[in-house]
């Protein structure tokens, strides 16, 4: 499973005049607390990561970015640097002790008063070196534009010390699109140009940001359409070469979208604790993506079903997902739309699961939606004894479903009627 940096990707800024500005002036003593203001962002990057205790799989991610600054002064923005992340995971300046791991660096297009490129990368580096040096435990990455080419920044350290200039690279650009596989085929093409670049030990971390779907918002029906996409295409993404997604949670989602997309970073986070993958048949290439996993004590299988669009007629119900078939084959999962449920108002799900890792126990079963009035809310549980599972159920698109099997320590029909199960 892909790690989801879980939480806010809080933008500081060290110097120039942007929302949450942390050291406002460049000239300041970088050594001294009170040349920063951590007001602003404290309350955000503690609830962030609180956000991502919640799940065993998601982490905090924080990107940093960075205003023109004037060359000379590179030195103390990278001091400056240096003390955010103190404060942040040493407690420096009355601050906290969050271990946050990933940090970003972006902004930096050009110094002030015309300084070229290189200049800009050389204080990127500097920041880089500066904070491996204070931690080495850090991941480092730098954000990339639409017309950057990633390998331009590592390739001269590359033969000497792989990967280690900058961890990471992460698109930091929109690419507006109704297709859910397109951050797929961005991701392999980043890929590509790495690998040509000689930097195959420099990964690419994929913010969601780099694919938003086109019209996204606006009312319930729009809200459940984009975190349809957006499920879609982080489950496609399981099969990218891309280190991890951060889902940045705050900063573009505003009326009924925000719900939404915390429900499918909670989904999405829930999956990651379920981290074996398991072979997942019945899918698409156009939004009805399958990922299904289990937990590393196997007490738990999840499959998370999300459905963008209808499915066309003639398309073949067995034609697995985008690289749903190359999981570990235990248990089997094979979600069948059924012809009784093909209507455009009345789809659905034929889910068969085989092969359970717990044999003949009990186990319960739990369905949580997301759609135009749910937001990951449990609407269905029930039980079941043995190996196998057959669920059929309505997932009319726009909608995302997560399945969770849970083995239960006494028999389910206790306190559920089986087979049966109860609507919530």
């Amino acid at each position: 499973m892909i790690p989801l940096a879980l939480g806010r990707l809080d933008e500081f800024v060290p110097g120039g005049g942007r929302p949450w500005t942390v050291f406002p002036d460049e000239n300041a003593d970088p050594q001294d607390p009170a040349s920063y203001d951590f007001r602003a962002v404290d309350d955000l990057v503690r609830a962030a990561a609180s956000e991502a205790d919640k799940s065993e799989s998601a982490s905090l991610a924080v990107r940093i970015r960075l205003a023109p600054v004037e060359a000379a002064a590179s030195g103390k923005i990278e001091q400056a640097v240096r003390r955010i992340v103190m404060h942040f995971n040493e407690g420096w300046a009355q601050g906290h002790r969050l271990s946050i791991r990933e940090w970003q660096l972006c902004g930096l297009g050009a110094l002030a008063n015309g300084a070229n490129g290189n200049q800009a990368l050389d204080v990127y580096e500097t920041i880089a070196d500066g904070l491996r040096r204070q931690d080495r435990s850090l991941r480092v990455g730098r954000c990339i534009g639409v017309r950057d080419r990633p390998g331009s920044t590592n390739l001269a350290r590359e033969s000497r010390s792989p990967g280690r200039v900058f961890d990471f690279f992460s698109p930091l650009f929109k690419n507006l699109t109704n297709d859910p596989q397109d951050p797929l085929r961005l991701a392999q093409t980043l890929r590509q140009q790495l690998d040509e670049e000689g930097l195959p030990k420099s990964e690419i971390t994929l913010a969601d940001s780099a694919f938003e779907l086109e019209g996204a918002g606006g009312d319930n029906s729009a809200a459940a359409a984009a975190a349809a996409f957006l499920a879609a295409a982080l489950a496609y993404l399981q099969d990218a070469a891309v280190e991890s997604v951060p889902i940045d949670l705050w900063s573009r989602a505003t009326g009924p979208l925000e719900p939404k997309r915390h429900a499918v970073a909670r989904a999405m986070a829930q999956m990651g604790d379920t981290p074996q993958r398991v072979s997942a048949l019945g899918g698409d290439k156009i939004g009805y993506a399958v990922l299904a996993g289990q937990s590393d004590d196997r007490s738990r299988v999840q499959i998370l079903i999300a459905n963008y669009q209808r499915r066309p007629s003639g398309l073949s119900v067995a034609e697995p997902a985008a690289g749903a078939a190359t999981g570990s084959g235990e248990p089997r999962i094979n979600p069948r739309p059924d012809s009784v449920f093909a209507y455009a108002d009345s789809e659905g799900y034929d889910l068969d699961v085989s092969n359970l890792p717990w044999g003949a126990a009990d186990f319960g079963v739990y369905r949580y939606s997301i759609d135009e009035e749910r937001d990951l809310d449990l609407v269905w549980e029930g039980g079941g004894r043995g190996g196998g599972l057959r669920l059929r159920a309505r997932l009319p698109a726009p909608g995302v479903e997560l399945i969770v099997l849970q083995r239960e320590d006494r028999p389910v029909s206790d306190r559920l009627p089986r087979r049966r199960g109860r609507e919530r």
